[in-house]
């Protein structure tokens, strides 16, 4: 019997689950946590990318007025996680 997938892939950008927040005349330490957190996103949309080539479905857009569904929205924060947990590459 075949395992359905259940519309989870494609999964949309990671931008539907990420925080925008202006750093505008912040402190020297949040610029360094956001820019962190920044590399941490070009990777999880990097994973996402490949998650969706290796489904198949790269050439298909997600389009959902809706937005995400609650498992790719669980989806999506895993491989957000899981990227910024990596932390940024070394300086050298």
């Amino acid at each position: 019997m075949p395992v359905r997938q259940r519309d989870i892939l494609p999964l949309p950008s990671v931008k539907a689950v990420s925080m925008e927040v202006s750093c505008d005349g912040c402190s020297r330490t949040a610029g360094q946590r956001r820019l962190k957190r920044a590399y941490g996103e070009g990777w999880a949309e990097d994973c996402v990318r490949a998650l969706n080539e290796m489904s198949g479905q790269a050439e298909k857009t997600f389009s959902s007025s809706a937005g995400p569904t609650v498992m790719q929205r669980c989806a999506l924060r895993h491989v957000l996680r899981s990227c910024l947990s990596m932390g940024c590459p070394l300086q050298g």
